[in-house]
């Protein structure tokens, strides 16, 4: 448990969690850019109830987004083990927590930290529109629209987090598969765009194998079971990898 906690402390306390927050906050506003131009031209009239809702969904729904989380969610932790092993902070501190003791806390920040970053990004995202546009909003709208953007809302933050975990997974256990710090970084990216082009080039009869779906509230129930299927597929990787090396040490 105090592997884990520190390992905890390690991804969420970093600039790398900090910068991936940022990262995704920045991505979302640069995806309504063209309505944020808009609003502000449109000049300073009342807004339609729930206006800031579908602000939010049509930025968590946009390419933008799903390109740049592979990107975000890499920042935090995944760089964590590469660093460990080749600073030599990892032949005093194993003795100490166990190989076995000693993947797991790693799997389990890295997971929690891709997943978690995007979601504080999406957060700030939402506190910073509603600090530009709520004096400018009607709450007249319908409560049972506004609960129904809420649950479709909630359910894209889960699939984000999911979806920021895996890609988080991926950089880490590349970087132990290579031994390249750059592939942590690197690769997340590289598979969304290698995935993006086969299923819409060579398999479009298979939606899920395109990323951009999976952050799709629309597949619920099936998109968070992927997702968990190849988080622990990778992550199985990473423990054959890792484990592997640190018995030879």
């Amino acid at each position: 448990m105090k592997v884990f906690r520190t390992n905890l402390a390690q991804a969420l306390g970093g600039r790398g969690f900090l910068l991936a927050a940022l990262g995704t906050v920045l991505a979302l506003v640069s995806a309504n850019f063209e309505m944020l131009l808009l609003v502000f031209r449109a000049g300073g009239g009342p807004m339609e109830a729930g206006f800031l809702l579908l602000f939010l969904q049509e930025a968590l729904s946009s390419d933008t987004m799903a390109l740049v989380l592979p990107i975000v969610a890499a920042l935090p932790f995944t760089a964590s083990y590469f660093d460990d092993l080749h600073s030599g902070f990892i032949k005093a501190y194993l003795p100490r927590c166990g190989y076995r003791n000693y993947i797991a806390g790693k799997l389990t920040a890295c997971a929690l930290s891709g997943g978690l970053a995007c979601v504080v990004g999406v957060i700030g995202f939402f506190a910073l529109s509603v600090l530009v546009f709520l004096p400018k909003i009607s709450y007249l709208g319908s409560l049972t629209a506004f609960s129904s953007e809420i649950r479709w809302i909630l359910k894209s933050c889960m699939l984000l987090f999911f979806t920021g975990a895996f890609w988080s997974l991926i950089g880490m256990t590349a970087a132990a598969l290579t031994n390249s710090k750059h592939m942590a970084y690197a690769t997340p990216f590289i598979f969304f765009y290698v995935l993006v082009i086969l299923s819409e080039r060579y398999f479009k009869g298979i939606p899920f194998l395109n990323p951009k779906v999976w952050m799709d509230p629309a597949t619920e129930i099936w998109g968070i079971a992927l997702l968990l299927i190849i988080s622990v597929s990778v992550s199985l990787a990473f423990v054959y990898s890792a484990g592997r090396r640190l018995r030879n040490l």
